[in-house]
Protein backbone atom coordinates (compact mmCIF):
# COMPACT_ATOMS: atom_id res chain seq x y z
CA UNK A 1 0.00 0.00 0.00
CA UNK A 2 1.11 3.54 -0.77
CA UNK A 3 0.59 6.62 1.44
CA UNK A 4 -2.62 8.55 0.82
CA UNK A 5 -2.35 12.25 0.04
CA UNK A 6 -2.65 14.31 3.23
CA UNK A 7 -2.13 17.98 4.13
CA UNK A 8 1.58 18.72 4.47
CA UNK A 9 3.21 19.01 7.89
CA UNK A 10 3.78 22.71 7.14
CA UNK A 11 0.06 23.18 6.53
CA UNK A 12 -0.89 21.35 9.72
CA UNK A 13 1.53 23.43 11.79
CA UNK A 14 0.13 26.62 10.25
CA UNK A 15 -3.41 25.53 11.15
CA UNK A 16 -2.37 24.80 14.73
CA UNK A 17 -0.71 28.19 15.12
CA UNK A 18 -3.72 29.96 13.63
CA UNK A 19 -6.19 28.08 15.85
CA UNK A 20 -4.31 29.14 18.98
CA UNK A 21 -4.50 32.86 18.21
CA UNK A 22 -7.62 33.19 16.14
CA UNK A 23 -9.92 36.21 16.54
CA UNK A 24 -11.90 38.38 14.13
CA UNK A 25 -8.94 40.58 13.18
CA UNK A 26 -6.39 37.78 12.78
CA UNK A 27 -8.92 35.71 10.80
CA UNK A 28 -9.26 38.55 8.28
CA UNK A 29 -5.48 38.89 8.02
CA UNK A 30 -5.01 35.18 7.38
CA UNK A 31 -7.64 35.16 4.66
CA UNK A 32 -6.03 38.18 2.99
CA UNK A 33 -2.63 36.47 3.02
CA UNK A 34 -4.14 33.40 1.35
CA UNK A 35 -5.73 35.58 -1.33
CA UNK A 36 -2.40 37.31 -1.93
CA UNK A 37 -0.73 33.90 -2.30
CA UNK A 38 -3.36 32.88 -4.88
CA UNK A 39 -2.72 36.08 -6.86
CA UNK A 40 1.04 35.50 -6.81
CA UNK A 41 0.68 31.93 -8.06
CA UNK A 42 -1.93 32.60 -10.75
CA UNK A 43 -0.84 36.08 -11.83
CA UNK A 44 -4.41 37.42 -11.47
CA UNK A 45 -5.25 40.73 -9.77
CA UNK A 46 -8.14 39.57 -7.59
CA UNK A 47 -8.78 36.44 -5.57
CA UNK A 48 -11.36 35.08 -3.18
CA UNK A 49 -10.76 32.03 -0.99
CA UNK A 50 -13.83 30.01 -0.06
CA UNK A 51 -14.93 27.10 2.09
CA UNK A 52 -15.14 24.52 -0.70
CA UNK A 53 -14.24 24.00 -4.33
CA UNK A 54 -17.96 23.82 -5.06
CA UNK A 55 -18.29 27.33 -3.65
CA UNK A 56 -15.64 28.58 -6.08
CA UNK A 57 -17.52 26.98 -8.98
CA UNK A 58 -20.81 28.46 -7.78
CA UNK A 59 -19.25 31.92 -7.46
CA UNK A 60 -17.84 31.72 -10.99
CA UNK A 61 -21.12 30.53 -12.52
CA UNK A 62 -23.10 33.16 -10.62
CA UNK A 63 -21.02 35.82 -12.38
CA UNK A 64 -21.55 34.43 -15.89
CA UNK A 65 -24.20 36.36 -17.80
CA UNK A 66 -25.45 33.96 -20.43
CA UNK A 67 -25.00 30.44 -21.78
CA UNK A 68 -22.29 28.15 -20.33
CA UNK A 69 -20.32 25.78 -22.57
CA UNK A 70 -18.72 22.61 -21.17
CA UNK A 71 -16.61 19.79 -22.69
CA UNK A 72 -18.63 16.63 -23.31
CA UNK A 73 -16.25 14.70 -21.01
CA UNK A 74 -13.12 15.19 -18.93
CA UNK A 75 -14.52 17.86 -16.61
CA UNK A 76 -16.41 17.93 -13.32
CA UNK A 77 -20.09 17.09 -13.88
CA UNK A 78 -21.04 19.47 -11.06
CA UNK A 79 -20.51 22.46 -13.36
CA UNK A 80 -23.59 21.54 -15.38
CA UNK A 81 -25.63 20.89 -12.25
CA UNK A 82 -24.71 24.25 -10.71
CA UNK A 83 -25.23 26.14 -13.97
CA UNK A 84 -28.75 24.76 -14.30
CA UNK A 85 -29.42 25.49 -10.63
CA UNK A 86 -28.58 29.14 -11.35
CA UNK A 87 -30.85 29.15 -14.38
CA UNK A 88 -28.04 29.24 -16.95
CA UNK A 89 -28.49 27.55 -20.31
CA UNK A 90 -25.86 24.83 -20.88
CA UNK A 91 -24.30 23.57 -24.10
CA UNK A 92 -21.34 21.32 -24.90
CA UNK A 93 -18.36 21.05 -27.20
CA UNK A 94 -17.41 17.63 -28.58
CA UNK A 95 -13.94 16.49 -27.55
CA UNK A 96 -11.47 13.69 -28.22
CA UNK A 97 -11.69 11.83 -24.90
CA UNK A 98 -11.84 15.14 -23.05
CA UNK A 99 -9.27 17.06 -25.08
CA UNK A 100 -10.73 20.03 -26.96
CA UNK A 101 -9.87 20.23 -30.66
CA UNK A 102 -9.56 23.82 -31.95
CA UNK A 103 -11.63 23.19 -35.08
CA UNK A 104 -14.48 21.63 -33.09
CA UNK A 105 -14.34 24.45 -30.54
CA UNK A 106 -14.53 27.18 -33.17
CA UNK A 107 -17.57 25.55 -34.75
CA UNK A 108 -19.24 25.13 -31.35
CA UNK A 109 -18.55 28.76 -30.38
CA UNK A 110 -20.03 30.03 -33.64
CA UNK A 111 -23.09 27.80 -33.34
CA UNK A 112 -23.87 28.16 -29.62
CA UNK A 113 -22.58 31.70 -28.88
CA UNK A 114 -21.93 30.97 -25.19
CA UNK A 115 -20.97 33.62 -22.63
CA UNK A 116 -18.37 31.36 -21.01
CA UNK A 117 -16.46 28.13 -21.53
CA UNK A 118 -15.33 26.09 -18.52
CA UNK A 119 -12.42 23.70 -19.04
CA UNK A 120 -10.27 21.61 -16.72
CA UNK A 121 -6.51 22.18 -17.03
CA UNK A 122 -5.84 18.48 -17.48
CA UNK A 123 -8.86 16.86 -19.16
CA UNK A 124 -9.97 14.09 -16.82
CA UNK A 125 -6.71 14.76 -14.94
CA UNK A 126 -4.93 12.81 -17.70
CA UNK A 127 -4.32 15.18 -20.64
CA UNK A 128 -3.25 18.80 -20.87
CA UNK A 129 -5.62 21.12 -22.70
CA UNK A 130 -4.15 23.54 -25.28
CA UNK A 131 -5.20 26.46 -23.13
CA UNK A 132 -3.34 29.19 -24.98
CA UNK A 133 -5.05 28.31 -28.26
CA UNK A 134 -8.40 27.78 -26.53
CA UNK A 135 -8.06 31.19 -24.85
CA UNK A 136 -7.29 32.90 -28.15
CA UNK A 137 -10.35 31.34 -29.80
CA UNK A 138 -12.55 32.34 -26.87
CA UNK A 139 -11.21 35.88 -26.91
CA UNK A 140 -11.91 36.14 -30.65
CA UNK A 141 -15.56 35.20 -30.03
CA UNK A 142 -15.99 37.34 -26.91
CA UNK A 143 -16.27 34.27 -24.69
CA UNK A 144 -14.98 34.19 -21.11
CA UNK A 145 -12.62 31.26 -20.41
CA UNK A 146 -12.88 29.76 -16.93
CA UNK A 147 -10.16 27.24 -16.06
CA UNK A 148 -10.67 24.66 -13.33
CA UNK A 149 -7.06 24.34 -12.16
CA UNK A 150 -7.69 21.92 -9.27
CA UNK A 151 -5.44 19.42 -11.07
CA UNK A 152 -2.73 21.87 -12.09
CA UNK A 153 -2.36 24.82 -9.71
CA UNK A 154 1.36 25.51 -9.40
CA UNK A 155 2.16 24.29 -12.91
CA UNK A 156 4.53 26.42 -14.99
CA UNK A 157 1.89 27.26 -17.63
CA UNK A 158 -1.50 26.04 -16.41
CA UNK A 159 -3.60 27.90 -13.88
CA UNK A 160 -2.12 31.21 -15.05
CA UNK A 161 -3.68 34.57 -15.91
CA UNK A 162 -2.20 34.66 -19.41
CA UNK A 163 -4.15 31.56 -20.47
CA UNK A 164 -7.53 32.00 -18.75
CA UNK A 165 -9.78 34.89 -17.75
CA UNK A 166 -10.78 33.15 -14.52
CA UNK A 167 -9.07 30.40 -12.53
CA UNK A 168 -11.02 28.35 -10.01
CA UNK A 169 -9.64 25.59 -7.81
CA UNK A 170 -10.72 23.05 -5.22
CA UNK A 171 -8.34 22.38 -2.34
CA UNK A 172 -10.30 19.39 -1.06
CA UNK A 173 -9.09 15.80 -0.79
CA UNK A 174 -7.30 14.61 -2.86
CA UNK A 175 -6.03 17.58 -4.81
CA UNK A 176 -2.73 19.30 -5.64
CA UNK A 177 -3.41 21.82 -2.87
CA UNK A 178 -4.71 19.29 -0.39
CA UNK A 179 -6.55 20.63 2.68
CA UNK A 180 -9.66 18.40 2.82
CA UNK A 181 -11.69 21.60 2.31
CA UNK A 182 -11.44 25.00 0.68
CA UNK A 183 -11.08 26.50 -2.76
CA UNK A 184 -10.49 29.77 -4.56
CA UNK A 185 -11.43 31.97 -7.50
CA UNK A 186 -8.94 34.31 -9.19
CA UNK A 187 -9.42 36.80 -12.02
CA UNK A 188 -8.22 40.12 -13.37
CA UNK A 189 -11.68 41.03 -14.66
CA UNK A 190 -12.98 43.70 -12.26
CA UNK A 191 -16.64 43.46 -13.26
CA UNK A 192 -16.64 39.65 -13.14
CA UNK A 193 -15.07 39.69 -9.67
CA UNK A 194 -17.67 42.17 -8.43
CA UNK A 195 -20.49 39.92 -9.69
CA UNK A 196 -18.88 36.88 -8.01
CA UNK A 197 -18.22 38.68 -4.72
CA UNK A 198 -21.61 38.03 -3.03
CA UNK A 199 -21.09 34.26 -3.25
CA UNK A 200 -17.41 34.57 -2.32
CA UNK A 201 -18.35 36.51 0.82
CA UNK A 202 -21.15 34.10 1.75
CA UNK A 203 -18.78 31.12 1.47
CA UNK A 204 -15.70 32.77 2.99
CA UNK A 205 -12.89 30.48 4.15
CA UNK A 206 -11.94 30.26 7.82
CA UNK A 207 -8.65 31.80 8.93
CA UNK A 208 -7.38 28.43 10.15
CA UNK A 209 -7.74 26.79 6.73
CA UNK A 210 -6.50 29.97 5.02
CA UNK A 211 -3.24 29.73 6.98
CA UNK A 212 -2.76 26.18 5.75
CA UNK A 213 -3.63 27.18 2.18
CA UNK A 214 -0.69 29.60 2.08
CA UNK A 215 1.69 26.75 2.93
CA UNK A 216 0.12 24.29 0.48
CA UNK A 217 0.23 26.86 -2.34
CA UNK A 218 3.96 27.21 -1.72
CA UNK A 219 4.37 23.45 -2.17
CA UNK A 220 2.05 23.19 -5.19
CA UNK A 221 4.74 23.57 -7.92
CA UNK A 222 6.73 20.68 -6.46
CA UNK A 223 3.60 18.53 -6.08
CA UNK A 224 2.57 19.08 -9.72
CA UNK A 225 6.10 18.42 -10.98
CA UNK A 226 6.32 15.12 -9.12
CA UNK A 227 2.85 14.03 -10.22
CA UNK A 228 3.76 14.70 -13.86
CA UNK A 229 7.05 12.82 -13.48
CA UNK A 230 5.40 9.83 -11.80
CA UNK A 231 2.61 9.77 -14.40
CA UNK A 232 5.23 9.54 -17.16
CA UNK A 233 6.82 6.56 -15.40
CA UNK A 234 3.48 4.76 -15.16
CA UNK A 235 2.56 5.54 -18.79
CA UNK A 236 5.81 4.01 -20.02
CA UNK A 237 4.91 0.66 -18.44
CA UNK A 238 1.23 0.30 -19.35
CA UNK A 239 -0.45 -0.58 -22.66
CA UNK A 240 -3.30 1.34 -24.30
CA UNK A 241 -2.69 4.60 -22.46
CA UNK A 242 -5.11 7.42 -23.28
CA UNK A 243 -3.37 10.56 -24.59
CA UNK A 244 0.02 8.98 -23.96
CA UNK A 245 1.99 11.95 -25.34
CA UNK A 246 0.15 14.63 -23.38
CA UNK A 247 1.11 15.77 -19.90
CA UNK A 248 -1.21 14.69 -17.09
CA UNK A 249 -1.20 14.10 -13.33
CA UNK A 250 -3.15 10.83 -13.62
CA UNK A 251 -3.07 8.06 -16.24
CA UNK A 252 -5.97 6.85 -18.36
CA UNK A 253 -5.96 3.31 -19.75
CA UNK A 254 -8.35 1.71 -22.24
CA UNK A 255 -9.45 -1.79 -21.23
CA UNK A 256 -12.51 -3.92 -22.05
CA UNK A 257 -12.90 -5.22 -18.47
CA UNK A 258 -12.09 -2.41 -16.03
CA UNK A 259 -14.08 -3.96 -13.17
CA UNK A 260 -12.04 -7.15 -13.35
CA UNK A 261 -8.82 -5.13 -13.26
CA UNK A 262 -10.07 -3.13 -10.27
CA UNK A 263 -10.94 -6.34 -8.40
CA UNK A 264 -7.52 -7.85 -9.11
CA UNK A 265 -5.84 -4.61 -8.04
CA UNK A 266 -7.74 -4.69 -4.76
CA UNK A 267 -6.69 -8.30 -4.17
CA UNK A 268 -3.06 -7.32 -4.82
CA UNK A 269 -3.27 -4.49 -2.29
CA UNK A 270 -2.84 -1.78 -4.91
CA UNK A 271 -4.53 0.93 -2.87
CA UNK A 272 -3.63 3.70 -0.46
CA UNK A 273 -2.90 3.16 3.22
CA UNK A 274 -6.42 4.49 3.93
CA UNK A 275 -7.83 1.64 1.87
CA UNK A 276 -8.81 3.88 -1.06
CA UNK A 277 -8.77 2.44 -4.56
CA UNK A 278 -6.26 3.95 -6.97
CA UNK A 279 -8.43 3.15 -10.01
CA UNK A 280 -11.48 5.07 -11.22
CA UNK A 281 -13.63 3.00 -13.59
CA UNK A 282 -14.65 4.34 -16.98
CA UNK A 283 -16.84 5.25 -18.87
CA UNK A 284 -16.97 8.21 -16.51
CA UNK A 285 -17.86 11.71 -17.66
CA UNK A 286 -15.39 13.23 -15.20
CA UNK A 287 -12.58 11.20 -16.85
CA UNK A 288 -13.34 9.72 -20.31
CA UNK A 289 -16.28 7.96 -21.96
CA UNK A 290 -14.75 4.67 -23.07
CA UNK A 291 -14.21 1.39 -21.24
CA UNK A 292 -11.09 1.55 -19.12
CA UNK A 293 -9.85 3.13 -15.93
CA UNK A 294 -7.92 6.08 -14.58
CA UNK A 295 -4.91 5.56 -12.31
CA UNK A 296 -5.46 8.19 -9.61
CA UNK A 297 -1.90 9.21 -8.78
CA UNK A 298 -3.26 12.42 -7.24
CA UNK A 299 -4.47 10.29 -4.31
CA UNK A 300 -0.85 9.54 -3.37
CA UNK A 301 1.37 11.55 -1.06
CA UNK A 302 3.82 12.22 -3.87
CA UNK A 303 6.18 14.24 -1.67
CA UNK A 304 6.90 11.20 0.49
CA UNK A 305 7.06 8.34 -2.03
CA UNK A 306 10.01 7.37 -4.18
CA UNK A 307 10.51 6.71 -7.87
CA UNK A 308 11.16 3.05 -7.02
CA UNK A 309 7.81 2.74 -5.25
CA UNK A 310 5.99 4.17 -8.26
CA UNK A 311 7.83 1.83 -10.62
CA UNK A 312 6.95 -1.18 -8.48
CA UNK A 313 3.30 -0.11 -8.45
CA UNK A 314 3.34 0.33 -12.25
CA UNK A 315 4.94 -3.09 -12.80
CA UNK A 316 2.33 -4.81 -10.63
CA UNK A 317 -0.48 -3.04 -12.46
CA UNK A 318 1.04 -3.98 -15.81
CA UNK A 319 1.05 -7.65 -14.74
CA UNK A 320 -2.71 -7.46 -14.16
CA UNK A 321 -3.19 -6.26 -17.73
CA UNK A 322 -1.01 -8.90 -19.42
Amino acid sequence: MLPHRRPSDRAKRAMSRAALRIDVRSNSGLVERAEEAVCRLTGHRYAGVVATGSSAALAALSAVEGKVMLPDQGGWRGFERYARLLGREVCSVETHLGVIQPEALECALEKEEPAALIVTSFAGYIAEQELREIHELCRGHGVLLIEDASSAVGDRRLGKAENADVVICSTGDPKVVNLSSGGFLATSDTEFFERATPVLRACRLSGVVAAAMVEELTLAPEVVERLLRFASLVKARLPDVVHRKRRGVCVGVLHPEPRRVALLAKQRGLRTDLGRSLLTLCPNRDRFLKHGFCVELKKLDVLSITREQVLEFAEQLAELLS
